[in-house]
């Protein structure tokens, strides 16, 4: 889940902090797959530390995984034992032949790039005639936990780093809306194209993680790591307690997949 446009570089700090998250996300996103893919080989595009992989290995499939962050991929080869092979790679340009993987999926990365279509289209160029291609996104989003840990972290000297104002004024609504996305997919080529919409529920998230979650993210967890280690836990407890006051988190997932017509 690295996206070329942040070179985020810590997944020690993404696995404990925004990785529960997005694995919860990945497992309704993989639903569309279905829970037996024992004997499928499925490229994991833009894997970060493994949120999808840890999802399609636990349905029994068989993974390679791709990541600009050498770092996150030390991460996920820690996590999964050293079973899933990786390979450094921008997903716009994947270091392999074509129609080779039974599907590819890549859990939120096409929603941080400013031409989508070009690494859906790479995707399916490896993928198999008739395999499924399937990438996720956030709908439109503003839940207030996100907003009040901002302010928080605005509080503490944070400013938002540039690549971030970029990605939210100009790129993610390239992918935020069902309409967007179905475009996103026609572009890349892929047939039998669908955009499902779900609105994930963390209820039982509590409030210690969810502040984890946002402050572990690309655009904090550099500002959050230089702070002293008496700043870091007076911002921790405050991220908290704003946690602990906001509803419950619920995310807008949308998951676009369709078929190769490689």
């Amino acid at each position: 889940m690295t996206a070329p446009n942040s070179a985020y570089e810590d997944g020690a700090t993404w696995a404990s902090g925004p990785q529960p998250v997005y694995r919860r996300l990945a497992a309704h996103a993989l639903d569309v797959l279905g829970s037996d893919l024992a004997g499928k080989q499925i490229l994991d595009a833009g894997a970060g530390t493994g949120a999808m992989t840890l999802e399609l290995l636990a349905r029994g499939a068989g993974v390679v995984a791709t990541d600009l962050s050498s770092s996150m991929l030390a991460e996920l080869r820690r996590q999964t034992d050293g079973r899933v092979p990786t390979k450094v790679a921008d997903i716009r340009e994947l270091p392999f032949d074509d129609a080779i993987h039974d599907s590819a999926v890549a859990g939120f990365v096409v929603n941080h790039l400013a031409e989508p279509a070009t690494a859906v289209a790479e995707m399916a160029r490896v993928t198999k005639p008739g395999g499924v291609v399937l990438t996720t996104s956030f709908g439109i989003d503003d839940h207030p936990v996100k907003t009040a840990i901002e302010e928080l972290l605005r509080s503490h000297g944070w400013t938002p780093p540039d690549w971030y104002t970029h990605l939210k004024v100009n790129v993610m609504p390239l992918t935020a809306t069902v309409d967007a996305f179905a475009t996103v997919g026609r572009e890349a080529g892929l047939a039998n194209i669908q955009v499902d919409a779900i609105d994930v529920e963390f209820v039982d998230l509590p409030p210690s993680a969810v502040a984890a979650y946002r402050l572990g993210m690309g655009h904090a967890s550099p500002f959050v790591s230089a702070l002293s280690e008496d700043e870091r836990a007076g911002l921790v407890t405050e991220a908290e307690e704003a946690a602990a006051a906001a509803p419950a988190l619920r995310l807008p997932l949308l998951v676009l997949h369709g078929v190769s017509r490689a």
